[in-house]
């Protein structure tokens, strides 16, 4: 019994752990994007980081469908006019470890059209899916101005 009852806690700690271990894998990946976005923008970034039947929700735009329009997009839209970060506040993975997602606040920085500085603030959903390599791409981004930051 004293052996059954050992083995049956080292399992469930196991478990945890392995699960915890993902979604940290998870949250990494997000906040990896995150700062490559800073080194070659956002859009750029976002081909890198997105599975090939991605979906990204674009505001006031029809949606990119399929890593082919989110490639034009990226051609198209360069991010010089704008700074943009982003930071995890949660994640979940589904029971199989291969599908999760991630929510969080982001900040956009840009100027105005007298050239002064300002800030807008969001919010965001992004749903990954595990690759045969282990790491994590994106299916489904997008988000929402929010009236302050999101923490």
């Amino acid at each position: 019994m004293k052996y059954l009852t050992s083995t049956i806690i080292t399992i469930t700690l196991f478990s945890c752990n392995n699960t915890t271990q993902n979604t940290q894998q998870l949250i990494n990946a997000d906040k990896q994007w995150c700062q490559r976005a800073s080194q070659i923008g956002f859009s750029r970034s976002r081909v890198e980081y997105a599975d090939s039947n991605q979906i990204t929700l674009l505001d006031g735009d029809m949606p990119l469908v399929g890593i082919k329009e989110a490639e034009k997009f990226a051609a198209t839209h360069p991010d010089t006019s704008f700074s943009i970060t982003w930071k995890p506040v949660r994640a979940e993975l589904s029971t199989s470890g291969d599908v999760g997602y991630t929510f969080g606040g982001w900040t956009v920085k840009t100027k105005k059209k007298d050239g002064t500085d300002t800030t807008f603030y969001g919010d965001y959903l992004t749903v990954w899916k595990k690759q045969a390599d282990g790491s994590w791409k994106y299916l489904a981004d997008g988000g929402n101005s929010t009236p302050k930051k999101v923490e």
